[in-house]
């Protein structure tokens, strides 16, 4: 029984990864390690402001045959205008390509600022 429930336990855990990030840097790249890497994501912002620039462009941008959906989440206890993602008028504050329709993006818990759209 204990080994059913450890492989069960194993077997869940396997198919999600979560991303707790704190920084620009560790946004973008929280964001191109979930893109390719077949499983659920969730990435997790902590308290703070994440500023677009040429550098750091957030982007997700979902493989021709992906079909593992993403969260992006201001972290649990604060309010969403203490987490932001702000395009600084340089971009888009964040984008989502999605070219087959088959993920689910879900984005709670933060503001979202300061972008542009084509």
């Amino acid at each position: 029984m204990r080994l059913a429930f450890l492989f069960l336990l194993f077997s869940l855990l396997s198919f999600a990864k979560d991303f707790v990030v704190s920084s620009e840097e560790e946004f973008y790249l929280a964001l191109k390690a979930s893109q390719n890497n077949e499983e659920d994501d969730t990435i997790i912002l902590k308290k703070g402001r994440y500023v677009a620039s040429e550098k750091y462009i957030f982007r997700y941008e979902a493989i021709k045959d992906e079909d593992f959906d993403i969260n992006i989440k201001g972290e649990d206890g604060v309010r969403r205008d203490e987490v932001e993602i702000d395009g600084n008028g340089l971009a888009s504050a964040f984008t989502v390509i999605n070219p087959q329709n088959k993920i689910v993006v879900t984005i709670s818990n933060l503001t979202i600022k300061n972008g542009y759209s084509k």
